[in-house]
């Protein structure tokens, strides 16, 4: 593929213009139902930001797998000709020299890090040919048990300083409620005897733990902890909208909390997700 040189000028307008269709996007989701699809969406796409989800799908809603036109040979497959890539917003780190002049006729150099945003292409599966991609392992989640799942989250939790407890106490969960958080002893209380929906509740108080002090808002918190445990419950294949469906309140009209807490969404599923894989990656080679 073959893509041509552009001006700065003309750089800059593509800039305002995929920055244009992200503010459009952005609004386009502030209902439950266009936010429960963006969420489904961001689990398929864990590692992008919440920004290149949005672009991602408004450009190609039923997208599954996306890679660079040059990343698809690595896994045996090639975009079709003709495809047009979907742009998404690549940040280009930088560093250069900076000189500083002095009223006495000295300078000083130093270096200065910092980060720049371009735009780049990517393809969705269906638009490449080649080898069939092999689906990926997934930890075990049975009707009726927690599984595997459960336990690897209850793990990763460990490994952040968290206590789980699970106890039917309602002193400690709470009377309506299967779980709860305690930032000030780091403790997860959860219930038992709940099966699988005991996954989606741990998820939950994990990304409360791991959210608490980025969050002043109740209801906001509550809606990025729920958002955050559907996110990984999803790429799991664990469909937890019978259990509990994310939700967006008034609060969503104010676009610039609406996108910090999207991208607190993004940030802690992702953290989770990758630290799961990880722990169940290295108990296959341990046994």
């Amino acid at each position: 593929m073959i893509i041509a040189r552009r001006t700065p000028e003309e750089k800059t307008e593509q800039r305002k213009a995929i920055l244009g269709k992200l503010e459009k996007a952005i609004d386009a989701i502030q209902g439950s139902d266009q936010f429960k699809r963006y969420l489904e969406c961001q689990a398929k796409f864990h590692h992008y930001s919440f920004r290149n989800t949005l672009l991602i799908i408004m450009r190609c809603p039923d997208a599954t797998r996306v890679a660079g036109y040059h990343t698809w040979p690595q896994f045996g497959r090639h975009v079709r000709k003709g495809e047009s890539g979907i742009q998404i917003i690549c940040p280009r780190p930088y560093k250069r020299e900076v000189t500083t002049q002095h009223s006495d006729g000295t300078e000083d150099t130093e270096e200065v890090s910092g980060m720049s945003f371009a735009v780049g292409y990517v393809f969705d599966i269906s638009q490449t040919e080649g080898d069939e991609l092999p689906e990926p392992p997934r930890p075990k989640l049975d009707a009726g048990e927690t599984g595997s799942l459960y336990s690897l989250l209850a793990q990763f939790a460990r490994q952040r300083g968290i206590r789980i407890i699970e106890t039917a106490d309602e002193d400690k969960v709470g009377r309506s409620a299967l779980g709860c958080y305690r930032p000030q002893s780091k403790e997860i209380c959860i219930r038992p005897d709940h099966g699988i929906q005991m996954t989606k509740t741990l998820a939950h108080e994990i990304a409360h733990a791991l959210t608490y002090e980025s969050v002043e808002d109740y209801s906001v918190g509550e809606v990025i902890a729920e958002s955050t445990a559907f996110v990984f419950c999803s790429h799991f294949g664990f469909d937890t909208t019978d259990y509990s469906a994310p939700y967006v309140a008034g609060w969503s009209k104010d676009r610039k909390l609406f996108s910090a807490a999207l991208q607190t969404i993004q940030l802690a599923s992702a953290v989770m997700i990758e630290a799961v894989e990880a722990l169940e990656h290295k108990q296959e080679k341990a046994a």
